[in-house]
């Protein structure tokens, strides 16, 4: 929390950042940011890395959180590389997604692996320090394409 200042209200600072991402949020269900948790199973016999020996056994538990779809995040695309790599192959210089989202809406996706952003596959690489307004909290999410059509 950065402080606090009388003339300054939180609510009414998040309401209008949240109307604005609403503004920016695609129509269509399937195109919003869409944030996923990698599977959590647990077989009854499994090798030591937990995968199962049989591929086609029924997991024994599975505890991964469900997709979170929200329309409260500005997504800004970027073509830049933000985590280029030289490799044995060449370089790879994967385009990438930079996510704002406040502190309340933050607590819902902070675990997320990866988001979908319009049919592609985004994989969560970095959160930044969080800065402050008063008493909102203003997260970044850096995200890397892994999968784009």
């Amino acid at each position: 929390m950065a402080g606090t200042d009388p003339n300054f209200s939180a609510a009414e600072f998040r309401d209008a950042i949240r109307f604005a991402m609403k503004m920016g949020s695609p129509g269509a269900e399937e195109d919003k940011a869409t944030f996923r948790w990698n599977p959590s199973r647990t077989f009854s016999t499994a090798d030591p890395a937990g995968q199962p020996y049989d591929w086609t056994s029924v997991p024994a538990s599975d505890s991964t959180p469900p997709d979170v779809v929200t329309d409260l995040v500005a997504v800004e695309f970027t073509g830049r590389p933000q985590a280029s790599g030289i490799t044995s192959m060449g370089t790879f210089d994967p385009s990438g997604v930079t996510l704002t989202i406040l502190d309340e809406d933050y607590e819902d996706v902070k675990t997320a692996n990866e988001v979908l952003l319009g049919g592609n596959t985004y994989v969560i690489r970095f959160h930044a320090p969080p800065t402050g307004l008063f008493d909102a909290t203003v997260h970044t999410i850096y995200a890397e394409a892994v999968d784009e059509s």
